[in-house]
């Protein structure tokens, strides 16, 4: 098992003397005999501790070495999958960083223990430095907290956002080792990306889970990137532009999202949410789908894309039950993949990119906004609209107001041209469209339930 490193230690942050690090322990079968060893995810080719009998001692062991010793938690493999049981050591709970008044400054402390392992009077460092070393030490929880006390945010470790309990997750525990001439080191103090690096490579410098991270260019206050995940799978990371990192509504804006997007994160037709952070700036990191609908649409046939806006309408319907906003029913947004039975859709986003303009106090204006939106406004059928635009879109393979010298005034008059004026569809497709996108939102769906009743219906399901 490769060595645990230290969290890379700041410039100017104070650090204090760390306590003792070491690796999580895990329980797992080798023949007759249980094995308690260092976690290497059930590879068993962890550093051995003890080996027992019967499971039951080794469970004793392995609690009673995790409370002598302070490693942070301890894991019963069930199966070479999966992990049947995992104990957390009371002293590796939760994490906070904490403002103290007392000494004007940011610290990071064991909320079971009274040594800070840094402190520093910049609030983005600590957050930063707070994330690193929850991540080297296997802290379960690290809680981020305002000035005035209130907790802000809490980010769980990685097994406890994967569920490794029940799903059988497992992760790399190589540790990424930066010396003195590291992507950390060329951070400033005030947490912007110093010349001689890029956001990119600062992006993988906090994100170890990323491998061979690319710049996906792209204007605004987002920035995109494509990268390899831990899994061998393909993240796309949208981050916020650092600059903005200063403006608490905007960041505020971006969380909110994230937090509500990671909620629904489970749901087949939702995009798979991997991971998010702080630093270097607010991300959030999500299963980049095998391809964008915009790539796929000309390939698929009419059933094909009318199954794609049945998921896309079904992951609405499954936001609604947790009081989640619908938002990002738009085709940039929509990933698929092909499944047994065809193609699947993914939504992607949940509005990100839309509140963050919004909190920048800018309105962006697209094919997919409602008349209202226009004027500021929003009502709980404003994402029949959105819906309705996306629909046009899959059925059309063109934006609802394709050709329209002036958008706005063209979304005002709507609804757009019927969708059999520009290809052969059921006539029924029509008036499953228009009423979504009725100009008056009183006169849309008011159900999405309905809504997917009658597409089908339409389409002959």
């Amino acid at each position: 098992m490769s060595p645990r490193a230290d969290p890379p230690a700041p410039s100017d942050p104070k650090t204090f003397e760390p306590p003792p690090n070491r690796p999580p322990l895990e329980i797992i079968e080798g023949g007759a005999h249980w094995i308690l060893e260092a976690y290497n995810t059930g590879r068993r080719d962890g550093e051995t501790y003890s080996v027992h009998d019967t499971q039951m001692d080794a469970l004793r062991a392995g609690k009673r070495r995790m409370d002598e010793r302070g490693h942070p938690c301890l894991l019963r493999w069930d199966s070479d999958e999966s992990v049947r049981t995992m104990y957390w050591n009371p002293d590796f709970e939760h994490l906070d960083v904490r403002y103290d008044s007392l000494t004007k400054t940011w610290v990071i402390l064991p909320r079971a223990g009274d040594v800070p392992f840094y402190a520093t009077d910049d609030q983005e460092l600590a957050a930063r430095y707070g994330r690193e070393v929850q991540q080297a030490y296997d802290f379960k929880h690290l809680d981020l907290y305002d000035p005035d006390g209130t907790k802000r945010r809490t980010i769980d470790h990685r097994f406890v956002r994967n569920e490794i309990d029940s799903s059988g997750v497992r992760f790399d525990r190589d540790r990424i080792v930066e010396d003195e001439t590291g992507p950390l080191a060329d951070e400033q103090s005030d947490g912007a990306v110093a010349s001689g690096t890029t956001p990119a490579s600062a992006l993988a410098a906090a994100v170890p889970d990323l491998t061979d991270v690319e710049v996906v260019p792209t204007e605004g206050p987002l920035r995109r990137y494509r990268a390899g995940w831990e899994d061998g799978g393909d993240a796309a990371i949208v981050a916020l532009d650092p600059e903005l990192c200063d403006d608490r509504d905007i960041v505020d804006a971006f969380l909110d999202v994230v937090d509500n997007w990671k909620t629904i994160s489970d749901n087949s037709h939702v995009a798979t949410v991997y991971d998010d952070g702080i630093g270097p700036s607010p991300w959030i990191a999500f299963d980049a789908g095998e391809a964008p609908l915009r790539k796929k649409i000309d390939d698929f046939g009419l059933r094909t894309r009318v199954d794609v806006i049945d998921d896309i309408a079904s992951a609405y319907e499954t936001a609604m039950l947790y009081d989640v906003p619908l938002r990002g029913a738009e085709p940039d947004n929509v990933q698929v993949r092909a499944v047994s039975t065809g193609w699947s859709g993914a939504l992607t986003d949940w509005g990100l990119t839309n509140q963050v303009y919004r909190a920048l106090g800018e309105t962006s204006v697209g094919h997919y906004t409602a008349p209202e939106e226009l004027d500021g406004g929003r009502t709980d059928r404003t994402p029949m609209y959105r819906l309705g635009a996306l629909a046009y879109y899959a059925i059309t393979r063109r934006p609802p107001f394709e050709g329209a010298s002036a958008l706005p005034e063209a979304i005002r008059s709507g609804p757009p041209k019927p969708p059999r004026s520009v290809v052969d569809v059921p006539d029924r497709l029509n008036e499953v469209v228009s009423r979504a996108m009725a100009t008056d939102p009183g006169k849309r769906y008011a159900q999405i339930k309905d809504f997917r009743d009658e597409l089908a219906e339409a389409i002959g399901w």
